[in-house]
């Protein structure tokens, strides 16, 4: 005989509550600020925070959703209030109030192109900061690593000291997003860089490499805003930890280096993918053209004159 649990009422409101209690000081108070900003965002744009939980099925989603895009809402923070909505799902389903998971269809990329960041701006970002605090150092140090490396910043929230291999001058990455591991080689610059942070902060292997002030891990929403804060005050607001990773991947096609070899670096999981991702501007192809002119390599012994009829 096959007993049915008993759904235990719980609203969306009360799910974040409980989930915020429940990491309590995990959390910063920022990263707070930015899932209670999310959840104002359910109830501005089609879900009622006071609904319960079990009601929230794919066709609302699908509306909610649709609500947003409408309002001229980029696909990107359509996606990060989206995943938020997942998160507290998951949880309640975890916890027995949620019978079934509904399906969320998160926004597709735009094929709008990524800007790699300038010369000028790529100046800016690895300059020392002016205020050299320990969020600042931090933070300076993670612009450093990815523009170096390329690395996604799933990964560079989640290494710890002790992946940092300061013989092979490497960084392991034990669970990439392809679910493989992944050896990322350092460069002689980065390596030293790392080396004296390392030293400086004087943090122990089992610590994450790049902490919170409070030697946790940095949480998604807090690593985004910090981030964010960061390269506004260092002048280049448009910067990411992503268009990093994709200035990196841009400085290694202009440098010649061939696609397989940038989609390892990369961790991708197929050339498409890299192919894809590789976007090279107008800018781009007239230096390209510019610099192979087949007409001007080959010198001819003797030019001929065109004489018109």
């Amino acid at each position: 005989m096959q007993i049915k649990l008993k759904h235990m009422s719980k609203s969306l409101y009360k799910v974040h509550i409980e989930r915020l209690n429940e990491l309590g000081d995990i959390l910063s108070p920022s990263t707070v600020k930015g899932y209670t900003e999310r959840l104002n965002s359910f109830q501005k744009y089609g879900i009622d925070v006071d609904m319960d939980v079990q009601d929230i099925n794919a066709q609302v989603i699908k509306q909610f959703t649709k609500n947003m895009k409408d309002s001229g809402i980029k696909s990107i923070t359509i996606n990060n209030i989206l995943t938020y909505l997942h998160t507290l799902l998951t949880y309640a389903h975890e916890n027995g109030y949620l019978n079934t998971m509904p399906k969320i269809n998160f926004m597709k990329n735009s094929n709008e192109k990524k800007v790699p960041l300038t010369d000028e701006e790529i100046a800016k970002v690895i300059a020392v900061p002016k205020k050299m605090d320990f969020v600042n150092y931090r933070n300076h140090i993670i612009t450093l690593t990815i523009l170096a490396t390329g690395m996604r910043s799933r990964n560079i929230r989640e290494l710890k000291v002790k992946d940092f291999d300061t013989h092979a001058k490497t960084l392991f990455l034990e669970a990439t997003k392809n679910g493989t591991s992944q050896v990322i080689y350092l460069s002689p610059s980065i390596f030293k860089t790392l080396v004296g942070y390392v030293n400086r902060l004087e943090l122990d292997d089992n610590s994450p490499l790049f902490p919170s002030q409070w030697n946790n891990h940095l949480t998604v929403g807090a690593f985004a805003n910090t981030m964010a804060k960061y390269y506004e005050s260092i002048g280049v607001p448009r910067c990411t930890p992503h268009l990093l990773r994709h200035s990196f991947a841009h400085r290694l096609c202009k440098a010649n280096v061939g696609l397989p070899t940038i989609s390892r670096l990369l961790n991708h999981s197929s050339l498409k993918v890299t192919d894809r991702y590789i976007n090279m501007l107008d800018v781009d192809l007239i230096d390209t053209v510019n610099e192979v002119d087949i007409l001007d390599s080959v010198t001819p012994k003797k030019r001929n004159r065109i004489k018109l009829k």
